[in-house]
């Protein structure tokens, strides 16, 4: 059923949770047996009291007992799964929810028709529902497996020099590529998709249909490995009567998608410099891991630099520190610095991206094969800055007519090149600014920002002596 209202604002706030860690969470809270739809609304209504607009849930799909096999095997995965969870049986690991066997609801989670009133009850809590979609790979025991144009195949030749990349499929015993990163081994609980294959696009699009009518978007796994570029240098050799289509995939996907469900949402999970590509192809929003990297590695001169990209691009990129890839935000950049870079990604025109745990301080990454974990406790220090974090960027008017601008920032003292260590925009509408300055060093720093004052004036506001890291939200009257 066509919305005339978009169920995603413009510049959203979206928060990951892994389903089924979630879920355990909650019926330990409960003291009962829960599904995703039977969840108290309340549960809900807490996430986007927090200022969400939008929840992935991740991991809902049927999860393969080839990927529990293969995870149970990775002598690396069980060391992680002892760090989180000592003493963890087999039942605690159902496996990779990117190892998708089925697009129906994991029974863990509920029966599977759930999905559309899951979504119903979401969007009544003033959230929009994310899933996953994995558009590269399926699980090895998909019900496509035996169908040969589906996946990259291979000679029984190829198999034997290589077992590590290609497997037995199906009942047939095809030789069959495994799921594939061009830069890193192939994952072993996967099967690679054959995207130049119509038929494996007709049947992958109709999949993705089926998806769109129970969630309000999708975040599409690794997206960028589905252009036809990067997927014939990848499995060149493997593609024997399959020449490279006239079009990409993924705006033929969008068009039937967008036909029936005129405001569903696609999100790209993509690397290598390649979002503008995929932006350009019809993607609604792209990870912007240089956005990331940049704030952990690199100093506030070339985070500006990235920040003078034009503003439909941030607004159509996805900013975070954290997510179920990369280490925990505390771990990963030290706690004063995991709050200025979460200031900074909360405050951003363009989709604006945290992860369960993050506000609470945790440290522990969690392992995506495992449904549960030991509690850790929460920082209090940390709890309280988010809260002021989150309350301050509910206050502006990201979905309305608020303008974001970056003003200028001056040395506050001859000789003093500190102002350059600063960070500083704003969001101006009517009488609001809503003024974000940050100083993104280890050095106390300070600096003179310039700002507009009525028609025609402007104004210096300084800033000294900020502390390393400090983050400063202000609210400042425009006359």
């Amino acid at each position: 059923m066509k919305s005339d209202k978009p169920p995603i604002p413009r510049n959203p706030s979206l928060f990951q949770l892994h389903a089924l860690s979630f879920l355990r969470r909650l019926e330990a809270k409960h003291k009962k047996k829960l599904t995703l739809l039977s969840l108290p609304a309340e549960e809900w209504k807490a996430v986007a009291r927090r200022g969400f607009d939008c929840l992935w849930l991740m991991g809902v799909w049927e999860r393969s007992p080839l990927s529990q096999r293969s995870a149970l095997g990775i002598p690396e995965l069980r060391q992680a799964f002892d760090r989180v969870l000592p003493g963890w049986r087999q039942n605690d690991v159902p496996g990779s929810p990117y190892a998708v066997k089925s697009y129906s609801l994991d029974g863990r989670l509920g029966k599977e028709n759930d999905l559309a009133g899951l979504k119903k009850k979401l969007n009544a809590a003033g959230l929009g529902l994310i899933l996953d979609f994995v558009p590269n790979h399926l699980a090895t025991d998909h019900a496509w497996i035996d169908i040969p144009e589906r996946f990259v195949r291979a000679s029984a030749a190829d198999l034997k020099k290589n077992p590590q990349l290609f497997f037995k499929g199906g009942k047939k015993g095809l030789p069959t590529a495994h799921g594939k990163d061009p830069c890193f081994p192939g994952w072993q609980d996967t099967a690679q998709i054959n995207i130049f294959s119509a038929n494996t696009r007709k049947a992958l699009i109709g999949e993705l249909v089926k998806v769109a009518a129970v969630c309000d978007g999708v975040r599409c796994d690794m997206a960028m490995l589905l252009l036809n570029g990067i997927f014939k240098k990848t499995w060149d050799g493997y593609l024997s009567g399959y020449p490279e289509p006239d079009r990409e995939f993924w705006p033929e996907a969008f068009g039937r998608v967008k036909k029936k469900y005129p405001y569903f949402i696609f999100i790209a999970e993509v690397y290598w410099d390649l979002e503008r590509r995929l932006q350009d192809l019809g993607f609604d929003f792209t990870y912007d891991k240089k956005l990331y990297d940049l704030l952990r590695w690199s100093t506030a001169r070339e985070i500006k630099e990235r920040l003078l990209a034009d503003v439909p691009f941030l607004e159509h990129s996805v900013h975070f520190t954290e997510n179920h890839d990369e280490e925990r935000a505390m771990t990963a950049f030290g706690l004063k610095k995991s709050y200025a870079a979460a200031a900074a990604v909360a405050t951003l025109p363009g989709m604006r991206f945290f992860h369960d745990g993050q506000a609470e301080g945790k440290r522990l990454h969690f392992p995506i094969q495992l449904e549960r974990a030991v509690p850790e406790p929460s920082d209090p220090a940390t709890e309280n800055f988010y809260k002021k974090l989150f309350s301050f960027a509910g206050s502006i008017d990201f979905a309305g007519a608020a303008l974001w601008s970056r003003p200028e920032v001056f040395s506050a003292a001859d000789g003093d090149s500190s102002h350059e260590n600063l960070l500083c925009w704003q969001w101006e509408k009517g009488g609001k600014r809503h003024l974000v300055v940050i100083n993104y060093s280890s050095s106390v720093s300070g600096g003179a920002v310039f700002l507009k004052v009525g028609a025609g004036g402007s104004g210096l506001k300084i800033f000294r002596n900020l502390k390393p890291w400090e983050v400063v939200l202000q609210e400042v009257p425009r006359p």
